[in-house]
């Protein structure tokens, strides 16, 4: 399976499913010695297959499946509640949980605490 792939800029690049840089896969007969990290030690004791295909052939294993379902339940909250806010009405589930009274709050700068902020 070949993943999806973005460069540093986030932006989708062609995904080969190989590495891209050499010195991260082992040639034959090469000069100086090969360096491998525990984790990739511990992938060879695990699976020697795929540690062979990951290191020698070059093939670069799929990365973790994306946040979708997380992202997309976040999204649609936060419609939801942008709308209520706009007419000033309650979400709709507050009503049979004995919550018809609360309205979500309209804060004006509701776009800037949504953003994260750097930790740095």
């Amino acid at each position: 399976m070949i993943d999806l792939k973005r460069n540093n800029k986030k932006e989708p690049v062609k995904a080969t499913g190989l590495r891209v840089r050499e010195t991260s896969s082992y040639t034959p007969n090469q000069t100086y010695d090969f360096k491998i990290s525990r984790g990739r030690f511990s992938n060879f004791l695990t699976c020697k297959r795929c540690f062979y295909l990951d290191r020698l052939m070059g093939l670069d294993p799929p990365g973790t499946p994306g946040w979708t379902l997380n992202e997309t339940t976040d999204f649609l909250l936060k419609k939801e509640f942008d709308h209520c806010r706009e007419h000033q009405i309650p979400h709709r589930l507050f009503a049979p949980n004995g919550l018809s009274h609360v309205v979500p709050f309209d804060h004006p700068e509701m776009d800037t605490l949504r953003t994260p902020r750097d930790k740095s």
